[in-house]
């Protein structure tokens, strides 16, 4: 297991000159996957840049890779609330939809209610999981972060939170994507002569299905085709979709 940090934060009390300084502990499951999606880039870069605006105000507690995905899931509903707990951490932010029911500080990105909207997309199995989880996990944490208002509308209605538990944290621009950065040497390299449509995710039916059910005119597409930026899933690190129809 792997464990940073050090103490610190905000809310300070002075103990006879002895600072005592509450800290967050970070659940990073998903960082630690070889794989990089949506919730894994959340999971990275809060791993990484929360503790560098606040050194020693968080600690990150991070599995063995093998339990980054199913296995980790329900090990850490047991592991990961004793972690938080020996760490001497205040709160635990667990940034990829998933969080111990056992723990009460606990704050939870949940970036979308997919599974609970869209029960087609997925595997039985999971939906199941998802739906037995998903609400508890929502109505156990002291406070829900997702990433939209549409996200936070479908969060409300599905699992019942209330308006004032959750709170919408957009997703940030990393320094990389800046105007100054040489388009036309990007295109070149890209092969991109035409216009085109930048579609910007996972390879997995759910997400790149969209071309086919799109309301861009076909005619549109054909003029601007849509370029793809993003891997394909390798098997057993994703959850488990539907084959497309």
């Amino acid at each position: 297991m792997k464990q940073h940090g050090a103490a610190g934060g905000d809310h300070s009390r002075d103990h006879g000159g002895v600072i005592d300084r509450p800290r967050l502990a970070i659940d990073a499951r998903a960082a630690v996957r070889p794989e990089l999606g949506g919730v894994e880039r959340w999971a990275r870069e809060l791993t990484v840049r929360l503790p560098a605006l606040r050194p020693g105000g968080y600690v990150v507690l991070g599995p063995p890779r093998a339990f980054a995905h199913r296995a980790g899931a329900r090990v850490g509903q047991c592991v990961l609330p004793l972690r938080a707990a020996r760490s001497g951490a205040t709160a635990l932010l667990c940034p990829a939809n998933l969080a111990p029911v056992g723990f009460p500080r606990t704050v939870v990105v949940l970036h979308d209610a997919a599974p609970l909207r869209h029960p087609g997309w997925y595997s039985r199995s999971y939906v199941a999981w998802q739906r037995r989880l998903l609400p508890l996990v929502a109505r156990r944490a002291r406070h829900v972060i997702t990433v939209s208002e549409f996200s936070r509308a479908e969060l409300e209605e599905l699992t019942g939170l209330s308006p004032e538990r959750v709170s919408v944290v957009p997703g940030g621009v990393d320094g990389a994507f800046s105007p100054a950065a040489d388009a036309e040497r990007a295109r070149a390299a890209l092969g991109l002569a035409r216009p085109y449509v930048l579609c910007v995710a996972s390879h997995t039916s759910r997400k790149t299905r969209c071309w086919g059910c799109s309301p861009i005119p076909a005619s549109a597409i054909a003029c601007a085709p849509p370029a793809c930026a993003g891997r394909p899933a390798s098997p057993g690190t994703r959850p488990p979709a539907r084959s497309t129809p």
